[in-house]
């Protein structure tokens, strides 16, 4: 009877608890997903191209704010963000939002850190740039005037995202931060193929080849004619900038070596890399052995399987 009375003692105490708990456990939860929100609407306005590929099509009239000082602001509101997490009381979430917190915790934080590499100095390669915009518009809906007008503003403001490239560029030069001259060398003619004397061959003037049937014969006219006329005006002329300040500029500064370590602060930004990209704690040196590890070990097995089926070729 006493360890009845005891065990019944017990649950009566636990499910006062859980009920006072519920309500605390609701507030993290609630405060938990307005940061999310929060967080997710505020990296849509500060990447519109972003924006435009998630079908969030409320920026799709501007491009990404590549100045220092929007670099700066960027980084202060993410360290904003943390901090705004680390109120919220993480052991009052259900697991599943501990999960989740935690990995926004590891993303911010992470972002953070990069940010002492200053790898936005280094804002375009072979593969990303600039020189790629025009790719923007395949994640586009092209589906009414809005949409023509729109991309017509991103062409009449190209000029602004390509100057903020040049001026990072250059404060990464004056750092010593460039990227590996090999990689920058396929960059010049990615370039070429933006300057063309005739709009319509522009891969910016694209969306204007085509029209849905819904809109007008004059309004067509009127979005291919601004269109033709943003690319003559603003982005041919940025691209011939940028042209030479890539190849007079930019190329000779560029550093021969291909290794991260060859950077200012380069083995910790490497370190750095090695952590954000295998999301491990490993260093380099233990991520180089653990491959090392696993060669001999395919090799091992590849060869019993040479000697079990007297494989000779």
């Amino acid at each position: 009877m006493i360890r009845r009375i005891a065990v019944a003692a017990s649950l009566a105490f636990a499910a006062a608890t859980a009920q006072g708990a519920q309500p605390a456990a609701d507030k993290a939860v609630a405060q938990l997903h307005q940061l999310f929100d929060d967080e997710w609407q505020r990296n849509l306005r500060e990447n519109p191209e972003a924006a435009s590929f998630y079908g969030d099509h409320s920026y799709d009239d501007r491009w990404t704010d590549l100045s220092l000082g929007a670099v700066v602001r960027r980084n202060e509101d993410d360290l904003k963000a943390v901090k705004v997490l680390l109120k919220i009381p993480r052991s009052a979430l259900p697991p599943a939002e501990q999960l989740n917190y935690d990995l926004f915790k590891k993303n911010y934080e992470d972002s953070l850190e990069s940010q002492r590499y200053r790898q936005f100095l280094l804002p375009m390669d072979q593969r990303n740039g600039v020189q790629t915009y025009d790719e923007t518009s395949e994640q586009l809906p092209f589906a009414t005037v809005k949409d023509y007008d729109n991309w017509i503003k991103r062409l009449q403001a190209f000029a602004t995202p390509v100057g903020q490239t040049m001026v990072l560029m250059r404060k990464g030069m004056g750092e010593k931060r460039t990227n590996p001259k090999i990689i920058m060398l396929r960059v010049p003619r990615q370039i070429e193929q933006q300057i063309v004397d005739d709009a319509t061959d522009s891969p910016f003037y694209k969306p204007f080849t085509r029209f849905p049937d819904g809109i007008a014969a004059a309004d067509r006219e009127r979005l291919s004619a601004q269109g033709r006329k943003a690319i003559e005006e603003v982005v041919v002329p940025a691209f011939r900038k940028l042209q030479a300040f890539i190849n007079d500029e930019y190329l000779p500064a560029c550093r021969d070596s291909i290794a991260a370590s060859d950077q200012p602060d380069g083995k910790a930004y490497y370190a750095w890399a090695a952590r954000h990209y295998t999301t491990t704690k490993l260093t380099p040196a233990q991520i180089h052995e653990t491959g090392l590890k696993e060669i001999a070990r395919i090799r091992g097995e590849m060869e019993a399987i040479i000697r079990d089926t007297g494989f000779e070729g």
